[in-house]
């Protein structure tokens, strides 16, 4: 069974990465987010801040449940902690400033609106994580088997790296 997880702050590639591993690997794409819940993506962060621990810990169930028992690769926030028997773990890392212009592209925002908005919903979530789970997800990387700067390499480079990587480790 292959599960790769990847994980990495707003804006990072998560979800594009994701996706194209999917394809190359023919699996699930397991992805689940909190922009599900908000009609506007500027609110997030307030949404976030507002989260009881116990709807925290009921999303992230979640997304065990949808990993479960399947190939798949995972992407969200917390999957390389949540799934336990994960093949590989990914962080991805940008800088803020190429991740908000990342986000300005995708959503059509102003680039200074986008810098704010994902900077708020990264502090939220760094919080809220500690919070609830009582660890540092901006600096706890020990559970990461591999670190990849999405602005260092091309989308279909970083797929080659992980997918090399999950054949080693599977």
């Amino acid at each position: 069974m292959i599960r790769i997880c990847v994980s990495g702050l707003t804006g990072s590639g998560k979800t594009t990465i994701g996706m194209e591993i999917a394809k190359r690997f023919g699996i699930e794409h397991v992805q689940k987010s909190y922009k599900e819940y908000v009609n506007d993506y500027s609110k997030i962060a307030d949404f976030i801040n507002g989260l009881e621990d116990d709807f925290v810990k009921a999303f992230d169930k979640e997304i065990i449940k949808m990993a479960e028992g399947r190939n798949c690769v995972v992407t969200t926030w917390l999957g390389p902690w949540l799934i336990k028997d994960a093949t590989l773990r990914v962080w991805l890392d940008s800088s803020l400033e190429t991740r908000a212009r990342r986000w300005s592209e995708k959503y059509g925002k102003d680039y200074e609106a986008s810098l704010k908005e994902i900077n708020e919903k990264d502090i939220a979530t760094i919080e809220g994580t500690r919070k609830v789970y009582g660890f540092d997800l901006l600096n706890d990387h020990e559970v990461f088997d591999i670190s990849i700067n999405t602005e260092k390499v091309s989308i279909e480079e970083c797929v080659s790296i992980i997918t090399v990587m999950a054949f080693k480790r599977d």
